[in-house]
């Protein structure tokens, strides 16, 4: 009976060590050196789309990954492949209102070098670099234009405040795609204060704000 257990038990002891050597653990690549990836920016495209950008110093890749994780969530390996000398990739399966964490990192071979992960907030983007045209030949008109950088959102709504008054929330609504607008009830003598806010469907974006004082 001693001799059955101890056959038994060899028996596992050696299914379960060819199980180790059939399903090894993953291993970290080795590391490669000689370059960092730097100066990871985000443009976004699109309501589910956003393009990164990067500077990197190696001499001899074979190409670059991306991963990703939401916030609090795992990560996402290799998501996106691109080819030795690129400097740009595409993520196109982001979902606006999420943060997100990227790294990018270069390969060569089975190697593959290590970089600082970079934060980005998926949020609608706002009209920015507001700035105005203005002349005494009209003073009672006010171009004001702008950066657009979603043109495809449904709508921009503009606010407006007098100096001494409440805001007007939905002083006009314009075209998701606007880049400019007049007022044509502009009142020179008066600070006058203009918000900027973008609409896509649930999503609102920050608003941007410039303000006119009356001049001296």
């Amino acid at each position: 009976m001693n001799r059955l257990i101890l056959l038994l038990m060899l028996m596992l002891a050696l299914l379960l060590g060819s199980c180790d050597l059939f399903n090894p653990e993953d291993e970290e690549p080795e590391p490669y050196t000689g370059g960092t990836v730097t100066n990871l920016t985000f443009e976004i495209l699109g309501p589910n789309s956003v393009r990164l950008r990067w500077t990197s110093d190696f001499a001899d890749e074979d190409g670059f990954f991306v991963d990703r994780k939401v916030w609090d969530g795992s990560w996402e390996r290799k998501i996106v492949e691109v080819g030795a000398d690129e400097t740009t990739a595409v993520d196109t399966t982001v979902v606006m209102g999420d943060v997100y964490y990227y790294k990018v990192y270069a390969f060569k071979g089975e190697s593959e070098s290590v970089e600082t992960e970079v934060q980005f907030n998926y949020y609608l983007p706002y009209p920015y670099n507001l700035d105005y045209d203005y002349s005494w030949a009209n003073p009672t008109r006010m171009r004001l234009f702008w950066t657009n950088q979603a043109a495809w959102a449904d709508s921009i709504v503009v606010a407006k405040k007098i100096s001494g008054e409440q805001w007007i929330a939905h002083h006009a609504v314009l075209p998701g795609s606007a880049s400019e607008w007049t007022d044509t009830d502009y009142e020179v003598s008066l600070e006058t204060t203009w918000g900027f806010t973008a609409y896509y469907n649930e999503h609102v974006s920050q608003q941007a704000t410039l303000t006119m004082m009356p001049p001296k």
